[in-house]
């Protein structure tokens, strides 16, 4: 949340967007947030279904996550504005996850999700944590930015404290032995080998 509004600033103003709105932008970027966890969630389950070459549970989940969003988004955006668009489809999308874990609980029970579950606790609190670094450093580079520091400046500032955030990241992950590092820095290195090829 602490990036949120530079982050906007950068990618939809360019002088063309009031203040209001670069921060109506920011705050239901923040309340979309909430939904990365289950989005992720939904892509995977979904697949996993159709791999089973049964359609109809991940529909159900869709079109039920569809009038949770309309339903939460018409009660919510009154009182809250902008956010409460984003809360409806926050809600939705955990709506939609929680039907296809639950589903999918049922028909394999020896799955292992608990123990899935455990490991992504891991990895949200490391996620959190290079989050509120990611914060912390844009704070500090800010304060040796000008007030306008232009595109270039702002998007250099952005990257230097994205970088903070993911080398927290990733060293956090080492520390706690996350398997799929190593898969990670893996693709990484391929991915560059072919580049260099």
């Amino acid at each position: 949340a602490g990036v949120a509004l530079p982050v906007v600033d950068l990618v939809v103003n360019f002088g063309r967007v009031e203040e209001a709105g670069v921060i109506l932008t920011s705050e239901g970027f923040v309340g979309l947030l909430a939904a990365l966890p289950t989005e992720a969630m939904v892509i995977v389950l979904s697949r996993a279904f159709f791999a089973a070459r049964n359609t109809w549970i991940p529909v159900v989940a869709a079109l039920t996550s569809v009038a949770v969003a309309v339903g939460a988004a018409l009660a919510l955006v009154t009182p809250i504005g902008i956010v409460g668009l984003a809360l409806g489809l926050v809600a939705a999308s955990w709506v939609e996850a929680a039907i296809l874990l639950v589903a999918f609980r049922l028909r394999h029970a020896g799955f292992g999700l608990l123990r899935l579950a455990g490991a992504h606790v891991v990895y949200a609190a490391a996620a959190v944590a290079a989050g509120l670094a990611t914060a912390r450093a844009y704070d500090l580079l800010a304060a040796h930015l000008p007030a306008d520091p232009g595109i270039v400046l702002a998007a250099l500032g952005l990257g230097a404290a994205g970088a903070v955030g993911l080398a927290v990241y990733a060293a956090l992950a080492a520390l706690l032995r996350v398997p799929e590092l190593g898969a990670a820095f893996g693709l990484l290195r391929t991915a560059l080998r072919r580049r260099a090829a």
